[in-house]
């Protein structure tokens, strides 16, 4: 009988059943938008109990959870009535745009003029909706700024040409630049060299 209980184990036992309903209702929610039930458990990994508030309202931020891709996710918004050219449809497609760069190319960043002219063919061969229908590059650009401010990417202007990485890279690129042009500057190169915070730091 769980009135008998200690409360803290009651307290345990209750949260585990709420836990299950509401995972119970997530999954019936993905089902409902004829995805398989698996994804569900990618999102309440990631959302726990605010996974049903992303899936209806915030689709986008989903871009960030292993296992979807962005049509999967496009599909989802198309369900819930976000329109094509939604700020963060336009932000989820920056994004993905930026990570083929990084994953297929191996860059670490992208000429804003190349993101510019890749975002609507992306559109056209990996959005579930609106494929045929172009984002004005004006919007575009305006949420590559907004994007910036916001530092969920980076801008570097190089000789008058911007690029844009993701933020974590752009760090990592600063951080290596600033130990390569520490290491030229040591007086004592081989006693760096024998250094093993500094070679740890470097890796």
């Amino acid at each position: 009988n769980i009135k008998t209980l200690p409360a803290a184990k009651k307290k345990k036992i209750m949260l585990s059943v709420r836990n299950h309903a509401y995972f119970k209702e997530l999954m019936l929610k993905v089902q409902g938008n004829g995805l398989d039930a698996e994804i569900a458990n990618y999102i309440y990994d990631k959302y726990k109990e605010d996974s049903i508030n992303v899936l209806n309202n915030k689709p986008y931020t989903l871009i960030n959870v292993n296992g979807l891709d962005f049509k999967t996710i496009d599909k989802i918004a198309y369900i819930n009535n976000i329109k094509y050219d939604n700020d963060n449809r336009i932000k989820a497609i920056i994004s993905s745009v930026i990570d083929l760069f990084v994953n297929n190319k191996g860059y670490i960043c992208i000429k804003r003029d190349d993101l510019l002219k890749n975002i609507n063919s992306f559109i056209r061969r990996r959005a579930y909706f609106n494929r045929n229908l172009p984002v004005n590059v004006n919007i575009v650009n305006k949420i590559i700024s907004k994007m910036v401010e916001e530092k969920g990417i980076s801008e570097t202007i190089y000789e008058g040409t911007s690029y844009i990485y993701k933020t974590n890279l752009y760090i990592t690129e600063k951080n290596v630049a600033s130990y390569i042009n520490d290491f030229n500057n040591k007086e004592n190169i081989g006693a760096m060299l024998l250094d093993n915070s500094s070679i740890n730091d470097f890796i």
